[in-house]
């Protein structure tokens, strides 16, 4: 039983780092869009 808890405790882990990443992928996506849209905004409205 303690080598099938740690074998999830392995798996539940690794999806939570992955959970992570991607969280901190999107985030980066966003502040990247959040960014271009303030530089191009002041070439919109002139």
């Amino acid at each position: 039983t303690v080598f099938i808890l740690k074998h999830n405790n392995e798996l539940s882990w690794r999806l939570l780092t992955q959970q992570t990443e991607t969280m901190l992928k999107t985030t980066g996506v966003i502040r990247e869009i959040r960014q271009q849209s303030l530089i191009t905004q002041p070439h919109n409205n002139p």
